[in-house]
This record gives structure tokens, C-alpha cells and sequence, in this order.
């Protein structure tokens, strides 16, 4: 994988965080749901783990 398609994956997951925290600051009584609900939270961590090795696989390219 390129650094160019690297970048465009970083600021595709920095924008859906951003969508997603907008909607959260619009609908707070939505976003207590969500924080109660622990798959909803487990999604996001295993995304992040998916993302956080596809940078390490990445870094070890020559």
C-alpha cells in the first residue's frame, strides 16, 4: 500500500469521527443510548484495532 492511500484512509476515519460526534452533539439523548450500548462501543475498537495494524503493516514495508 502507497503513503498517498494511506492518507486518504486517515482522513476518510477522521471524517466519519467527526460525522459521527456532530450527531451525537445534536442528539444527546441518542448518544446516551449509544454509550450504554457495548457492541456499539466494541464496533468502534475493533475498527480502530483493524486500522492500527493496517498502519503497522504500512510502517514495516520497505
Amino acid at each position: 500500500m502507497r503513503a498517498e492511500n494511506f492518507g486518504v484512509i486517515k482522513s476518510t476515519i477522521l471524517r466519519i469521527c467527526q460525522r459521527s460526534i456532530l450527531s451525537i452533539k445534536k442528539y444527546p439523548r441518542i448518544a446516551t443510548n449509544l454509550a450504554q450500548d457495548a457492541g456499539i462501543l466494541l464496533f468502534y475498537q475493533l475498527n480502530f484495532m483493524v486500522f492500527a495494524n493496517l498502519c503497522e503493516a504500512i510502517a514495516r514495508k520497505p
